[in-house]
Formats: structure tokens, sequence, C-alpha cells
């Protein structure tokens, strides 16, 4: 069933149409809605999507190759999947401190924090759930470190904060 119609003018900008039919005729018709402009996909996402494109393609080759169905296909891929040795969620975390350096920007600031998430889901191979936990840990472990290290430098005085000087002795006399 299909509703709009999308009329592409030139690339990323598209006149888009409804497609009616009419309650008394046979016929259908299509009021004109409005234009779509859109952005240019980025660069990284145009590389990730030929490299799964070609992932695909070369999966299907083989299996027409082997002579295999779609179904019997499907449950080679998922016998693959359930045999996979999967990682513990602790590994996960220890993995993503070590390329912590890669996936935090300095320069951008948003919501989320500076940490970039699709970098460590694709870096990881884990789930945006997964990514964002572990992203919430790090982060709490970090802001732990930053305020056992504020609580150090704090203090002006070598001396501990429990400390009694000898004028503070000598006074109450």
């Amino acid at each position: 069933m299909c509703h709009y119609v999308l009329r592409m003018q030139e690339r990323g900008i598209a006149n888009v149409y409804r497609i009616r039919k009419s309650p008394y005729q046979g016929w259908t018709y299509t009021p004109y809605l409005g234009t779509i402009h859109s952005e240019l996909p980025t660069k990284s996402l145009l590389r990730e999507f030929t490299e799964m494109h070609a992932e695909h393609q070369n999966a299907l080759y083989e299996a027409s190759r082997k002579g295999l169905t779609i179904q019997e296909r499907r449950k080679e891929e998922q016998l693959e999947q359930a045999l996979k040795p999967r990682d513990t969620y602790e590994s996960l975390l220890e993995k993503a401190r070590l390329i912590m350096p890669q996936i935090v920007d300095g320069k951008k600031w948003s919501d989320q924090g500076r940490v970039n998430m699709p970098e460590m889901m694709k870096l990881l191979k884990v789930s945006q759930n997964t990514a964002y936990r572990l992203r919430r840990d790090i982060l709490k472990e970090y802001h732990a470190n930053d305020d056992a290290r504020a609580a150090q430098y704090s203090g002006t005085s070598a001396e501990p904060q429990g400390a009694v000087t000898q004028q503070q002795e000598e006074e109450p006399q």
C-alpha cells in the first residue's frame, strides 16, 4: 500500500505528493504536499553502508554458490550467532576504558557528554543500550576519580586537617 509519492528533483530535494483515491469514482489523484530538503549522508555513513552492502552481497553469493536456500542460510546464520562467544559486561567495560581516548571528543559538547556513542558502538560491536550503560559506568568512575583528586588538592596547607597546632593548644589558658 502506497500513501505518498516522492518525485526527486535533484539529489537531496524531492516534491511530495499524497496518493488519494476518489470515493465516488475509481480513479486516484495526487495533491501536492510540499518539498523535502535533506542533507547528503556523511562520508562515514556512506563507507559503513558500502561495507555492509558488500558483506551482504558476499554472503548471498556464497550461499547461492553452496546451493543454500534462504531458509537454510538463515538457519546457518542463527547457528553461527548462537555459537559465537559473547563478552561479559566486565570485559566490555575494560575494553571501553582502553578505547576512551579514541571515543572522547574534547571539542564537542552535547547533552550526551563528550563520548562519541556511534564510534563506541562500532569499535566494541555493541548495541546502543549497552553503549549507554558502558558510558554511564565509565563516567561514574571518571567523576569519582575527579572528586578524589579535587579533595586531595583542595587543602592549602601541608598539615592534615585534624592536626592541632601549638598555638591552638596554648590559647585556651
